[in-house]
């Protein structure tokens, strides 16, 4: 076997870091690299990638061209990570 020293960088379940998403965006616009590609460097699964690429991708002019931008994808997770905290009641 040639992975017995394999151990990924993250545990299941955890979500994209800001560093993860600058990565991404570096990879696509700049070297063009596919999303399989990226999934595999990153040690992520291509479903992650793909559905952060859906959910953040902005048209620039007129509809034209589609660029990820990964401040915008920050601040969105971070908007979303806002409203899904439990809410209690006072006693």
């Amino acid at each position: 076997m040639d992975m017995l020293n394999f151990t990924p960088k993250h545990k299941k379940g955890q979500h994209l870091t800001r560093e993860e998403r600058y990565y991404i965006s570096i990879r696509l616009n700049i070297d063009h690299w596919s999303v399989y590609k990226i999934a595999k460097e990153l040690h992520r699964p291509y479903n992650t990638i793909n559905k952060e690429l859906k959910s953040v991708t902005v048209y620039l002019y007129n509809g034209k061209v589609k660029r990820y931008k990964p401040d915008i994808a920050e601040q969105k997770y971070k908007d979303k990570r806002i409203n899904s905290k439990k809410n209690y009641r006072c006693l």
